[in-house]
């Protein structure tokens, strides 16, 4: 009975996280093991912590197959996983698409089409078997953070995309996994895990806080060792910089925000051509269909917002973000 009360007990403590809390933050240390980085990680409890001590699953010899050609020396298990992937690659995928949009779609893909495990957590139910493999993702729509990690590590090489997987663990065992890209010679942080709220909600648009990130802002909320990984310190591949729609007018912002939402994507950026962003980085100027003061700025977006859908308005913040010395306004919290 007692084993009983303390594997409730620790169930209980365990799904408590499921919820957004605020940073935490921790020490950190790091190793490497085999092709991935293993660090200690602080991370934010978008989704809940992970206890695994096994190794990352060995994604090369499918990826490799898919290039190759030549799948006669994969298992049944892999075999699946890749007729799985050359079926959303044909799917996502165009010829025209730049490399950045390959990446943009793989993403958005899993962000949508998988949900993080929460039975991963819970002492008393059965986790998937396959909640740590592109198997569990493809087939199941289920995984945890190492699970989407070398998913998306393992379509990227499909895709000629140079990616590595930062396998992490923070204070008290707690694993957390996510992944670097490398455009031009510039690496970049994407944790697929963090952009994938829990719970999930049907229907809810694709965020992008995580996607082609800079280490100043993977700093904000994980931990590393610099040593153990490469400098991500580029602003030219970062998801602000790359998503920012020029718009003539404050006026064309109701259609920016559609245009979004027809991409199921629940944020972006946009400068307006003429307009002067006096405020600073990091200040938030419109949130809940309220102008959060009486500059230029904030009443031209208060205005334009007011001829677009009521409800919709009041789900959105735009705040000031800035990339490499470029100030940008950023909108998130759209709903469709």
């Amino acid at each position: 009975m007692k084993n009983s009360l303390s594997a409730l007990l620790v169930s209980i403590l365990f799904l408590s996280a499921c919820t957004e809390h605020e940073p935490v933050s921790r020490n950190s240390s790091a190793q490497t093991t085999g092709s991935s980085v293993t660090v200690t990680a602080s991370t934010e409890e978008h989704t809940p912590p992970e206890i695994v001590s096994e190794e990352l699953y060995d994604t090369k010899p499918i990826s490799d197959a898919y290039l190759n050609g030549d799948p006669s020396g994969l298992d049944e298990i892999q075999s699946a996983i890749l007729s799985k992937a050359k079926e959303i690659i044909d799917e996502t995928i165009t010829e025209n698409m730049s490399d950045y949009d390959k990446e943009l779609a793989i993403h958005d893909w899993l962000v949508w089409n998988v949900t993080y495990d929460k039975e991963d957590l819970n002492a008393i139910a059965a986790p998937s078997e396959h909640n740590r493999d592109p198997y569990g993702v493809l087939f199941e729509g289920s995984s945890i953070c190492t699970g989407y990690a070398v998913t998306f590590c393992m379509f990227m090489d499909m895709l000629g995309i140079p990616c590595r997987t930062i396998h992490s663990t923070a204070h008290r065992g707690n694993e957390h996994a996510w992944n670097m890209v490398c455009f031009d010679g510039n690496w970049y942080h994407v944790d697929v895990t963090w952009d994938d709220p829990t719970p999930d909600k049907t229907n809810r648009l694709v965020k992008h806080e995580y996607f082609n990130v800079t280490d100043s802002v993977m700093r904000e909320e994980h931990e590393w060792d610099t040593g153990e990984a490469p400098s991500a310190d580029s602003y030219e591949y970062c998801f602000i910089v790359k998503s920012c729609k020029e718009l003539d007018s404050f006026d064309e912002l109701p259609s920016y925000i559609d245009e979004l939402i027809q991409k199921k994507s629940r944020d972006g950026s946009f400068r307006v051509k003429g307009a002067v962003i006096e405020e600073k980085a990091g200040e938030t100027v419109f949130t809940n269909g309220i102008q959060k003061d009486s500059s230029k700025l904030t009443r031209a977006i208060s205005d334009a917002l007011s001829q677009a859908d009521k409800n919709r308005s009041k789900t959105i913040t735009i705040k000031v973000s800035q990339a490499d010395g470029e100030k940008y306004l950023l909108i998130s919290g759209i709903s469709a």
